[in-house]
């Protein structure tokens, strides 16, 4: 796992004490892959969870990852050498440019860079911008228009909360009936504030699959593919979860589509966020689907996700 890290930057500090911020499975499989790179004395996770200390050589810290002061005091204090943040909750809310601002290495995208998961809309934009593939997408800030969009429409569209919802703030339904509750418990407040604009997309048919890569600003290493299952149900039937497993490496993907992906999606990803002045460092997450007529980018995230995690760091050696 460092050595992707030195790939992307030979001249990175040799990381002795490692610091990891986020309570889950994607967290503890960090910890257990880099626990395994030469030269880590010793990680940490903040708050970590009940399975964290079962790993060799972590150690948890009770410390929340909104503690934006004691995150830095303890860093300061234990000498850590690497930041990595886990979730998308504090990169969205900017933890990575404050601990930047304090001088520590930090593994993540600042706030404006993670404008790619927390908000949809600001991703369509980009990616319209990037010329990346994307669904065809109508936004809306109140009920009237959004139903009125799915009546000029007239077929069922997926429906999404523009913000952060714990992957489970995208409906995508059967039929027309559906696309209109769905709006309407947003508009009702079932996501809060995520909620107060939706992002209606035309609907997409194929295999999905994850494709991930780590960024230092400049440059790409990007790993195998994954794919997760989303639904709560088997047969793919239920609703949207935040992942209820995942594999990897993904077979729908061979090597010559993932070069392929790269240069047509990732390359435009990291060049647009650098015309755009954003020194993005961290994970760029394409979720993507198979379609007749090509990948095409779901969504964005600007993090690792659990559980695709837990299938790639025992790839990485």
């Amino acid at each position: 796992m460092l050595c992707l890290f030195k790939t992307l930057d030979p001249d990175l500090p040799l990381a002795k004490k490692i610091l990891i911020i986020g309570s889950g499975g994607r967290e503890n499989a960090l910890a257990w892959g880099l626990e395994k790179a030469n030269g880590v004395e010793k990680i940490f996770v903040a708050p970590g969870n009940g399975g964290t200390e079962e790993i060799p050589g972590c150690e948890c810290l009770d410390i929340k990852e909104t503690n934006v002061n004691a995150i830095i005091e303890i860093c300061l204090s234990i000498q850590i050498d690497l930041v990595i943040i886990g979730a998308e909750a504090p990169l969205a809310a900017g933890l990575a440019d404050k601990l930047r601002k304090a001088g520590l290495i930090v593994f993540g995208p600042g706030q404006e860079g993670a404008q790619l998961e927390s908000s949809k809309s600001w991703a369509k934009s980009f990616m319209n911008e990037a010329g990346i593939p994307t669904a065809k997408h109508w936004e809306s800030n109140n009920l009237e228009n959004a139903l009125g969009i799915i009546d000029s429409i007239n077929k069922p569209l997926v429906i999404k909360a523009d913000g952060l919802a714990s992957g489970k703030g995208v409906t995508v339904p059967k039929n027309i009936n559906e696309s209109k509750t769905a709006v309407k418990e947003a508009f009702q407040g079932k996501f809060g504030s995520s909620g107060e604009k939706v992002i209606l997309e035309e609907m997409l048919n194929g295999p999905e699959v994850s494709i991930f890569a780590l960024s230092d600003g400049k440059q790409l290493v990007v790993l195998p593919p994954a794919q997760d299952h989303k639904r709560l149900n088997d047969g793919d039937q239920g609703p949207n979860t935040g992942g209820m497993g995942a594999y990897a490496p993904a077979p729908l993907i061979d090597s010559a589509q993932l070069k392929e992906i790269q240069k047509s999606i990732l390359d435009p990803t990291l060049e647009t966020l650098r015309n755009r002045g954003i020194d993005y460092r961290g994970v760029i997450y394409a979720g993507l689907m198979l379609t007749s007529s090509g990948p095409k980018v779901i969504e964005f995230n600007c993090r690792f996700g659990d559980p695709e995690c837990q299938a790639l760091i025992p790839l990485l050696g």
